[in-house]
């Protein structure tokens, strides 16, 4: 059903702004990564040629920038990156050398170097290590060429600037003929360069380097590497972390023998995906110092409770990846307090957010979905860890319907409400019902009623009350939320949101019949994704995912229902895997009209919800099993 991106032609015209800006991601497993635009230009602060993470995931420092390479034949100098200056000033400007792009298996850039001349660039990060193999080649020539690589320093937290700063040691230490170490400022790791080439130091600073948010920079440049480079030759330069540097190669060819050492390696664990969106999920999950988790996106993304109980289903259970499954469950179930999970963990790891039911509420959805999962590949559930999901699960529900949180606490009538204090002063605020925590509340209520007994009266309450306070007869579809005000009338927000499909698809059970699912559905689609143009909530694309499934299942009984809805949303969504993110889907990008390029790719980013939802969908067959959707499976039990 799917076809990925590989390889970019950039072609002339107006095409060529467009894929210029569109980006790439290479990531390493620990929460570092490479990543910026293909043209080399850095739009924002975050992004970077080696980003490590100092606390695994967060806690990440930017430690090369950039670099600045000159290709030489003879007295001709041909430069093959760009950084752009305030004032819209590019110096150099290699934009228009740049021939092919591909993806596979990691980030290698073409460039035109003239009179039939190419050479080619590639990224590699090693998954589990801070190590990141940077390689150029001259892939066709009929000279020898002079190879000058200036690395681009700063040292500082990923969402930062710098300044030029004379305390920062621009020579490096050198604990081998090979090895060259900066130390680069209080607080980052210490970088550490191996080359198979010469270094020749002259240190300097490049300023005024400017983002698309206009904000400025200056990095340090401690020199430059050189190599005389044959065709097919191969120019080299590991970067890592000082402290994981195990090997130290002395010479030339030992650097060489390692960085092919690693690259193969990468190489081999990388065939093992069956696609490079399998590839691209991947790169979301992550080795922290809790243990296995999923982050939430890159470059600026952090661990998020909701996103990565919603990641799980894709990223991990439609590939078959259950022991990874497991793995995340288990460190998001040990940062459980009180009955919630946090709903963020910062970058620079403050203490965790616990401010929201729906991390709580979506791990009880993951947990029951990766039960199915397990059951349905003949998979046994080791006993302590049945039992250590089944208790969590029934330890949230307790938690809210024992009101033990101000911020959300089943209410009299059985749905879960959300505290909104309206002034400092009062000691009682608002109270919301936002439409999509009802949709989560009854279906955790459901999985719950089906581990134990106790929870079925607040099930059945709570699901006749959301069929009666939230349906809107007029329009035919969802309130978006219910406001219940001291000393005021209950307010219902009355606009259409995307967020109400929840209620009828992207989670197992379904929360309301199935005349009004069909009217919700419609009223969506009407609304959202008419056949000329599908253009989803830009604030929310992952509900897409839901809204496909949705759609699918008001009319599973249609003969031909899974082939209209992969021509008619599901090839559209994934022909944006070509644009901007590559291989992702970017979690600030609008669906557009088919048929036409996406115009907003300029701050794509990389997004773990957005991209697992579409592997989800891809696995139709998931949606087939489900041949009685409206059904009331209660009785069923849990892990079967």
């Amino acid at each position: 059903m799917s076809t990925h991106l590989n390889r970019v032609a950039v072609s002339s015209g107006n095409r060529t702004q467009l894929r210029m800006l569109d980006q790439y991601l290479e990531t390493n497993g620990l929460g570092g990564y490479s990543c910026g635009t293909l043209s080399g230009i850095r739009q924002w602060p975050s992004q970077g040629m080696v980003v490590v993470a100092k606390k695994p995931p967060i806690d990440r420092y930017v430690l090369i920038n950039g670099f600045d390479v000159t290709v030489e034949f003879g007295e001709e100098k041909v430069p093959i990156t760009t950084n752009r200056y305030k004032g819209d000033r590019f110096e150099p400007d290699a934009r228009k050398r740049l021939l092919q792009f591909e993806s596979k298996p990691w980030p290698c850039w073409t460039y035109d170097l003239g009179h039939n001349r190419a050479i080619q660039f590639e990224i590699m990060a090693r998954h589990g290590t801070n190590q990141f193999v940077f390689s150029w080649h001259l892939e066709v020539s009929n000279e020898p060429a002079l190879l000058r690589v200036k690395p681009l320093l700063s040292g500082r937290p990923m969402n930062s600037t710098r300044n030029e700063s004379k305390k920062m040691e621009l020579r490096p230490e050198r604990p081998s003929p090979r090895q060259f170490v900066w130390k680069l400022r209080a607080g980052a790791p210490a970088l550490s360069l191996l080359s198979d080439g010469d270094f020749f130091e002259r240190g300097r600073w490049v300023r005024d380097l400017v983002y698309d948010n206009h904000s400025t920079e200056d990095l340090a440049c401690p020199g430059e590497f050189r190599w005389e480079l044959g065709v097919k030759q191969r120019a080299q330069i590991i970067a890592c972390t000082a402290e994981e540097m195990e090997e130290n190669p002395r010479t030339a060819n030992e650097v060489a023998h390692l960085a092919n050492k690693l690259r193969n390696a990468e190489r081999t664990r990388r065939k093992l995906f069956r696609s490079e969106l399998d590839r691209a999920a991947d790169q979301y999950i992550v080795e922290g110092a809790d243990g296995r988790t999923l982050l939430s996106g890159f470059p600026r993304g952090t661990e998020m409770g909701a996103r990565a109980m919603i990641a799980i289903r894709g990223i991990c259970l439609s590939p078959g990846r259950l022991d990874v499954a497991s793995r995340v469950l288990e460190t998001w179930r040990g940062r459980v307090a009180t009955g919630m999970l946090p709903s963020e963990i910062s970058e620079h790891r403050l203490n965790p957010t616990y401010s929201s039911p729906e991390p709580s509420l979506w791990y009880i959805v993951a947990a029951y979905e990766y039960f199915r999962a397990s059951y349905r590949q003949g998979r046994l559930l080791r006993e302590e860890e049945r039992t250590e999901i089944e208790e969590s699960i029934n330890q949230i529900l307790g938690s809210f319907s024992d009101r033990r949180h101000k911020e959300a606490f089943m209410d009299e009538d059985g749905l879960l409400a959300e505290s909104r204090l309206t002034s400092r002063r009062e000691r009682e605020g608002e109270v919301v019902k936002r439409v999509q925590v009802q949709a989560l509340w009854i279906t955790a209520l459901w999985i719950g009623a089906r581990l134990d007994k106790r929870w079925n009266e607040g099930f059945e309450m709570a699901r006749d009350e959301f069929d009666r306070a939230f349906w809107f007869e007029e329009k035919g579809y969802l309130y978006k939320s219910i406001i219940r005000s001291p000393n005021k009338s209950i307010q219902r927000v009355q606009s259409i949101s995307m967020e109400q499909i929840l209620a009828v698809g992207g989670l197992p059970f379904v929360c309301v019949d199935e005349g009004k699912a069909s009217l919700i559905v419609n009223a969506l689609e009407e609304r959202y994704a008419t056949p000329d143009d599908v253009k989803m909530a830009t604030s929310f694309p992952w509900l897409f995912g839901p809204f496909v499934e949705a759609w699918y299942r008001v009319r599973h009984r249609e003969p031909n229902a899974l082939q209209e809805a992969k021509m008619r949303f599901i090839d559209p969504w994934e022909a944006h895997l070509k644009f901007g993110g590559l291989n992702h889907l970017p979690e600030n990008q609008p669906f557009v009209a088919r048929g036409t390029v996406p115009t907003n790719i300029k701050q794509a980013s990389f997004s773990a919800i957005e991209t697992s939802e579409l592997l989800r969908i891809l696995h139709m067959p998931d949606l087939q099993r489900n041949k009685a959707p409206f059904e009331d499976r209660r009785n069923q039990p849990l892990h079967r």
